[in-house]
């Protein structure tokens, strides 16, 4: 996923477009954010998957095993990325999103 999101971003003709969206659309957590014809943060939403924002599903966390260290330390990590291929970039079917939004009420009936 990563070095598909590397392709996309750095050696495509995308790069401009997606940098664009990124300054109109600050990002919440939402998949409404990116598919709003599908995916909707509004709860009460009946024709739209509901895809709450972060702040909504997780509160702040403080995470105590943060590094303050440069990690970056090796560039010689950037030749083992050529030998892996970047996947195609695929639509996910609306099936799918609806067979996820079963499974999450199922699990989840008095939300």
């Amino acid at each position: 996923m990563g070095k598909t999101l590397y392709v996309l971003l750095f050696y495509s003709n995308l790069h401009d477009s997606i940098y664009t969206f990124s300054l109109k659309h600050p990002h919440t957590g939402s998949r409404s954010d990116y598919n709003s014809d599908i995916f909707t943060k509004n709860r009460n939403h009946s024709k739209k998957l509901y895809s709450p924002t972060l702040n909504m599903s997780w509160g702040d966390r403080v995470h105590l095993f943060l590094r303050k260290d440069e990690w970056f330390e090796d560039a010689s990590i950037f030749s083992l990325l050529e030998s892996i291929p970047a996947s195609s970039v695929k639509k996910i079917p609306l099936q799918h999103h609806l067979k996820v939004q079963s499974a999450i009420k199922a699990a989840n009936p008095f939300s």
